[in-house]
């Protein structure tokens, strides 16, 4: 039996190289992350609320912008074609049979500014005071198009109305030959200190979208990786040296910035 109320959160991966700064901060209209589909449980659910999770340019400077959130379902088992692509204007097409709803976040709905001193941002639905949306629609995702039975498949992206900038200014100082490496830790790190912005269970990858892998325990100099096996992480220490192609070790160049893949995560709050 499925709880009156319950949550579910949307965690999409943002390439790398579309948060690196030869690309730019985002600007108004463009995408933040094209469509990702998360399971709710079968059958209409009432979204009465939303918190958005994100982290601040460089671990300390603010993010705070609005946004919107566009919903979405497959058809016959299709998901929605692109709404366009990160640090890009939306501008996909063929989706537009797919869309049942948005929600709208602004400058208000953000804690805050600086109240957490470092990386977190939160802003949620509902809380901001009048000017602040309090979603009330039912959303509903085509029957059985879930990955489990029970389940159905919704879809979310999201769109900014203003200047996001995920750049973390954690780069190398040195190249690495991850070949060479006798551990998974990499102990040249350059610019912000890297616990002001990453935390453990962050996905790293470089600023030409080689994966690094994901920290398992971090200070401010040196960097630690997972290769257990857990989390869709690899195996064993070799394999983590190989993990971006065919033998290929993930080497990395001097100055290489270091970006979390996952900046934004969002939890929508429903009621069955």
């Amino acid at each position: 039996m499925v709880n009156k109320y319950f949550n579910v959160t949307v965690k999409p991966t943002i390439p790398a190289s579309r948060q690196a700064v030869n690309v730019g901060e985002y600007t108004s209209t463009d995408v933040i992350f094209d469509w990702h589909g998360v399971d709710i449980p079968r059958g209409a659910s009432r979204l009465i609320g939303a918190t958005a999770i994100m982290r601040k340019k460089h671990g300390t400077i603010t993010n705070e912008h609005p946004f919107q959130l566009v919903y979405g379902k497959s058809i016959n088992k299709v998901a929605p074609s692109s709404i366009g692509t990160s640090n890009a204007s939306a501008d996909g097409t063929g989706y537009y049979n797919n869309v049942i709803g948005k929600t709208t976040f602004i400058a208000k709905d953000y804690m805050t500014a600086n109240m957490l001193d470092n990386a977190v941002q939160v802003a949620a639905l509902t809380q901001g005071g009048a000017d602040s949306e309090k979603p009330s629609i039912v959303l509903e995702g085509e029957p059985d198009s879930g990955t489990n039975v029970g389940y159905d498949k919704l879809y979310v992206a999201m769109v900014c109305e203003g200047g996001f900038d995920f750049s973390t200014n954690v780069s190398l100082d040195d190249a690495v030959d991850v070949s060479g490496l006798s551990e998974a830790t990499i102990t040249t790190i350059d610019g912000t200190a890297a616990n002001f912005v990453f935390a453990v269970g962050d996905v790293l990858h470089a600023q030409d979208d080689v994966i690094v892998g994901e920290i398992a325990s971090l200070d401010a100099d040196n960097i630690t990786f997972r290769h257990d096996g857990k989390n869709g992480t690899p195996a064993n220490f070799a394999a983590w040296q190989i993990q971006n192609g065919a033998g290929a070790a993930g080497d990395l160049a001097n100055n290489d910035e270091l970006f979390n893949v996952n900046p934004i995560k969002i939890i929508l709050h429903f009621e069955k």
